[in-house]
């Protein structure tokens, strides 16, 4: 750049000297062309070599990348692979063949049909590993192509113009072994706490602040005549056998959310769709959310129908047993026993929860 100044520069000293000023112009507009193509010239260089280490390093990027890189061409061929996909292919069984492995074919002649990006997925069983492979059709002339299925003035999409034999399909495989063994891990943990929900005989259930049942158990669902998948989203009013109990559950949940405290609530009749008559009591929680918030309500209902007609089967034998007691005692001291006998016959009555006693002599 400053050699050509130089030059131009002494060309116009020497017309200067030899008293031509009528090419002065001439030589200045020669000079100022000359360092204009020199400063392109130069840009040109410049661009040119940014470019070449620009593709020297994405070059290098795909060498050491420890992921599997492939250029497929249309006929199956592969075009280039990095040492990852070379390694890859010896795990497929293919260490020595120039051509795609055989489980792509499907997948490649889909991509060269549709020109769209697609996701295959593949397990090596002799391996145990999983991956992931992504094809990215490049197709040259691409504008002509998009032109020719532009759709027509009747709404149809006009010919698909041909692919050029130029063009390819980079493939770039991710190893996925890792996240498919987690993904199974965690739906084996959820089939096993799902396992052991419905395994329970308790009703349990977890709602929302709203009042809409989120999850609830086998047990929960075959009470009211219903199923999980049903009563998962509602709330309530689909089974509840009363509107009312939608309303009191949900004011019972309201005040363990704003209150942040279990509530252990009394025994209680429940009757389902078909009838039945239950005895339950429920232990309602509120679920502590990761920022310590609590916008869910954990319910576990136990069913005491037993326990409760037990109990109250105990008390009734205990007030006979002191109702006969003290029937002995009056029969013993009473000197009228006709008196007594009416006497005993109430207290046993009363103790027995009937209207009327009899004595047959």
């Amino acid at each position: 750049m400053g050699l050509c100044i130089y030059i131009s520069g002494m060309a116009l000293t020497a017309v200067l000297r030899h008293d031509h000023p009528d090419v002065i112009p001439a030589m200045i507009t020669v000079s100022i062309v000359i360092i204009l193509l020199v400063e392109v010239l130069y840009r040109f260089i410049v661009r040119q070599r940014l470019l070449q280490e620009s593709l020297s390093i994405a070059s290098l990027l795909t060498e050491e990348n420890p992921e599997p890189v492939f250029r497929i061409a249309t006929d199956g061929r592969i075009l280039y692979r990095n040492p990852a996909a070379v390694d890859h292919l010896e795990i497929l069984g293919m260490s020595t063949d120039r051509l795609a492995p055989s489980l792509w074919a499907e997948t490649i002649a889909e991509v060269l049909q549709t020109r769209h990006v697609t996701n295959l997925e593949y397990e090596v069983p002799e391996y145990g590993q999983h991956f992931d492979a992504l094809f990215v059709p490049i197709i040259l002339h691409a504008d002509e192509a998009l032109a020719a299925d532009q759709p027509t003035a009747d709404g149809n999409h006009g010919p698909v113009a041909p692919i050029s034999p130029d063009s390819y399909i980079n493939v770039y495989v991710i190893a996925t072994t890792t996240r498919v063994e987690l993904e199974r891990k965690r739906e084996e943990e959820q089939a096993f706490l799902r396992n052991v929900l419905d395994t329970s005989p308790s009703f349990i259930f977890v709602k929302d602040s709203e009042g809409k049942y989120l999850l609830c158990n086998e047990a929960f669902a075959h009470f009211f005549g219903t199923t999980v998948a049903q009563v998962t989203g509602s709330y309530g009013a689909e089974f509840l056998p009363h509107p009312h109990l939608v309303e009191k559950y949900q004011r019972e949940d309201r005040t363990i959310i704003e209150t942040g405290h279990e509530q252990i609530l009394p025994p209680e009749q429940v009757i389902n769709q078909s009838g039945t008559m239950r005895w339950v009591q429920t232990v309602k929680r509120p679920i502590t959310n990761p920022h310590g918030g609590q916008s869910h309500i954990l319910g576990v209902t136990t069913d005491i129908t037993d326990v409760t007609l037990a109990a109250e089967s105990l008390r009734a034998n205990d007030r006979l047993l002191l109702t006969l007691a003290k029937a002995a005692n009056v029969l013993l001291t009473e000197t009228d026993l006709d008196s007594a006998m009416v006497h005993v016959l109430t207290m046993i009555g009363e103790a027995t929860e009937v209207d009327r006693a009899y004595l047959f002599t």
